[in-house]
């Protein structure tokens, strides 16, 4: 901690070690670089969703039990929807007439589709 304001480093360690306490048997079958990961990409998306939502030059009070929820406003809700979207589109039989991921592919094509394109980056990103 620096002075009055935590390290964002120390808040990562806290918030993964809070992730790790919520594993449950869903992760059973990752290993341990998996989970490892898993954690790490839960706990920068809650710390990013939070210090995004704030206002410019007002304090963040990060609030772990919001922030690491599946439900709502949060990073971690962020990535289950870009994950379900996908595996909703995944689903769509690829013969369908306007099919968004075209007749053969599995993926969407850029530039053709730029609000598919933009769910895509988004998702990434997170």
């Amino acid at each position: 901690m620096a002075g009055d304001v935590p390290l964002a480093s120390d808040i990562l360690n806290a918030i993964g070690e809070e992730v790790k306490e919520k594993e449950n048997d869903k992760t059973a079958h990752l290993t341990q670089q998996e989970k490892g990961d898993l954690i790490r990409a839960v706990s920068l998306s809650a710390l990013k969703f939070t210090i995004l939502k704030s206002k410019p030059g007002q304090n963040i009070n990060f609030d772990s039990e919001k922030s690491l929820s599946f439900e709502g406003d949060s990073g971690p809700y962020l990535q289950y929807a870009c994950v379900r979207a996908n595996s909703v589109l995944e689903k769509v039989p690829k013969g369908v007439k306007g099919h968004p991921l075209g007749q053969n592919s599995s993926r969407v094509p850029l530039g053709k589709y730029p609000k598919w394109q933009y769910l895509k980056t988004q998702c990434r990103r997170w």
